[in-house]
């Protein structure tokens, strides 16, 4: 039980703590002497000095839903923030496949509607043959 101090100052407090929809979280694996090392082998790549002939990449992929408002949103009145209602509908999903050139700061990016295998490999297979031959 927290004991909250008397009056407005108080109230506020209170108010301030309590948001149960603000969430924190972060995720880091267990810290052990592997984890370590593993870490320390892939920095050790970032460490390395450029080397003519030689790409190093980087790759990563995120899935992103599209989402739509059902309801207009209410327009604000001076001073107070729009009012938006809470049902939405889905507008479709994407998956965004990123390669990032660590040696020259290019980004090659292609957005897929699904998220498979074969998206990865095609675009694995443009990269190559479209940015690296």
């Amino acid at each position: 039980m927290i004991a909250w101090p008397q009056g407005e100052a108080g109230r506020k407090r209170k108010r301030e703590h309590h948001k149960p929809w603000l969430k924190e979280m972060w995720c880091v694996g267990t810290i052990t002497g592997e984890y370590l090392a593993n870490l320390e082998d892939v920095l050790g790549v970032y460490a390395q000095p450029v080397q003519a002939g030689v790409v190093r990449l980087c790759f990563g992929e995120r899935p992103c839903q599209l989402l739509g408002q059902v309801l207009s949103p209410i327009l604000p009145k001076p001073g107070a923030t729009q009012k938006e209602h809470q049902e939405y509908g889905r507008n479709g999903v994407y998956n965004v496949l990123l390669a990032y050139n660590i040696d020259t700061d290019q980004r090659h990016l292609q957005v897929t509607t699904t998220k498979t295998k074969a998206d990865y490999a095609r675009f694995m297979d443009w990269l190559v043959q479209t940015h690296y031959p």
